[in-house]
Order: C-alpha cells, then structure tokens, then sequence
C-alpha cells in the first residue's frame, strides 16, 4: 500500500506471503520504504527496507517524463 501523507512525502508498506506447498515451508516478508518528492511529483528520491530470509537496504532516484 502507498500512502502519500503530505504534498512532498510518500509512505509505502507491503507484506508478501509465500506457501510453496510440499516440503517447502511458507515465507512471509514485511517491506517498509518512504519517498520524498520533488518538481511537482516528477522528480523522488527514496529508501526501502525489506525483512525476510535476508534483509535488504535500498536507496533509490525515480523521475516521470509525463505530465
């Protein structure tokens, strides 16, 4: 889910769940990340954090071309 909380500041959670059925155990991962807007939403910049097997750290740039 995305929440944009003010004009400049998106807000993004997710959780994923996997049950692989068989041998395999089931997985759940919790994603948590936050982006900061530019340029009337065309330019962000952002970091998200994801918890599971393995955690991971990643910063990222993001632009829109359209109007």
């Amino acid at each position: 889910m995305r929440w944009k909380l003010v004009k400049w500041f998106e807000l993004l959670g997710q959780a994923n769940w996997v049950d692989y059925g068989g041998d395999f155990e089931s997985d759940t991962t919790f994603e948590a990340g936050g982006t900061f807007l530019f340029l009337k939403d065309k330019i962000g910049v952002g970091a998200r954090f994801e918890t599971g097997d393995s955690d991971t750290a990643r910063a990222y740039f993001r632009w829109n071309f359209g109007r």
